[in-house]
């Protein structure tokens, strides 16, 4: 296969660039697609009416209580202390809770919370 590429130099940069008549096949993609995700649904399990802070892994939402997760749990408290970007144009907030956006898999969270809320039951 062959590449066929013309490249310039840029009066202003050192770095190359695509001419006109040969543009970039390739643009970059943002990272998640609003439109590609279900909108998220709450859990039946960990949605408390009281809860003040909203944790979301996928499409799933979890109303919890943030001092009762920073009391019992270390990452949870280092998360929450952790200052907000410069550049964070405020935060996502849903019900009057802001909402945290977590990578981890729904069901590793869950048994986190049932350790944390099934031991004050």
């Amino acid at each position: 296969m062959k590449l066929n590429w013309s490249l310039q130099k840029s009066k202003s940069s050192r770095m190359s660039q695509a001419t006109p008549e040969h543009p970039l096949k390739r643009t970059e993609e943002p990272l998640t697609k609003d439109n590609d995700q279900p909108p998220p649904f709450q859990s039946a399990l960990y949605w408390f009416d009281d809860g003040n802070v909203i944790l979301q892994i996928e499409t799933k939402q979890y109303r919890v209580h943030r001092s009762l997760l920073s009391r019992h749990s270390k990452v949870f408290k280092d998360m929450f202390s952790l200052p907000q970007p410069a550049m964070d144009p405020g935060p996502i907030t849903s019900d009057g809770c802001p909402v945290i956006f977590l990578c981890d898999k729904a069901t590793d969270l869950e048994h986190a919370l049932s350790v944390i809320y099934d031991n004050i039951r």
